[in-house]
């Protein structure tokens, strides 16, 4: 018969390799690790940011084709926000804001891994 299980404590945590784990042979992973998920998320905001940029540039060229929206000329500012139609609207705003995301999280993943590195070095 088994001995009764203990479920006021935890169980022993077991390891391999004489308890070391490949995370702690190699820092440079642990490092990586925690970079990896802004690295990931960044990468699926700028995939993101590119979709919406080729639809609102689809978008702008159907509207111009049909006499809706006027052609910017060529030493000039972009279009106003209110000469836009709203399906141009907004894949702009989406593309802008994916754009900004994929900038934030590479800033963040970048932030995390020097934080990481610094402290590991301690």
């Amino acid at each position: 018969m088994p001995p009764p299980l203990d479920l006021a404590s935890p169980p022993a945590q077991t390891r391999r390799n004489g308890g070391n784990t490949l995370v702690d042979n190699n820092p440079d992973i642990t490092v990586w690790l925690m970079f990896a998920p802004f690295w990931l998320l960044g990468i699926a905001a700028l995939i993101g940011g590119i979709w919406h940029v080729i639809h609102y540039v689809i978008v702008h060229a159907r509207a111009q084709a049909a006499g809706h929206v006027r052609k910017a000329p060529l030493f000039s500012r972009r279009l106003a926000w209110h000469e836009l139609t709203p399906d141009m609207r907004h894949h702009l705003k989406w593309a802008l804001i994916a754009v900004g995301a994929f900038i934030v999280l590479c800033l963040g993943g970048v932030l995390v891994g020097v934080v990481g590195s610094l402290l590991m070095r301690a």
